[in-house]
């Protein structure tokens, strides 16, 4: 590898450590062997500012889940299902509440 191209490279990922670290975010050492700076996530500071409480009643929601769901992803599609869902039902009642004020404003000025 030149050795200008690697000093940049070099430069870069140190500007990325520096990132995460005012972020408090840590970078994958094989990404930054490879020259490639991405963040991950770190899971110690997940949920921090929480209470006590609050934490366990998290952890408590995410292991029930993970044992009906096996997993976090088909977690998110459920939810994503699920959301959906909602959606579709709002515009449904929307609709209805919308018809309902036009049948309401037709019978009073057909009075």
């Amino acid at each position: 590898m030149n050795r200008c191209v690697k000093r940049n490279i070099d430069q870069r990922c140190e500007r990325d450590r520096e990132i995460a670290r005012s972020k408090k975010k840590r970078t994958n050492p094989l990404q930054l062997r490879q020259g490639k700076c991405f963040f991950m996530l770190d899971v110690t500071t997940v949920g921090s500012e929480l209470a006590p409480a609050q934490q366990d009643s998290t952890l408590a929601d995410l292991l029930f889940f993970l044992d009906q769901f096996g997993s976090t992803r088909a977690v998110r599609i459920k939810l994503h299902e699920q959301q959906s869902e909602i959606r579709r039902l709002e515009r449904q009642v929307e609709r209805l509440m919308h018809n309902e004020d036009e049948s309401t404003l037709q019978k009073t000025t057909s009075t």
